[in-house]
């Protein structure tokens, strides 16, 4: 688990895509389902705000 201030690397996140359903986490977050998709796929380099939005997802579901 992580504390406050701190953040999942783009690894974890991209398997943690890979087990979930997107459309749920793309309603929550803001971010495309398309944007999604390149992340899950390592396409691209994802910004730093679409990280930090993953990455409180995931926290926040845990």
């Amino acid at each position: 688990m992580l504390t406050a201030g701190m953040m999942y690397n783009v690894k974890f996140i991209r398997e943690a895509l890979r087990e979930r359903r997107l459309e749920p986490i793309s309603e929550a977050t803001g971010i495309s389902q398309t944007t999604l998709v390149r992340v899950r796929n390592g396409i691209g380099a994802p910004s730093y705000k679409t990280l930090e939005a993953l990455s409180n997802y995931l926290m926040d579901a845990e």
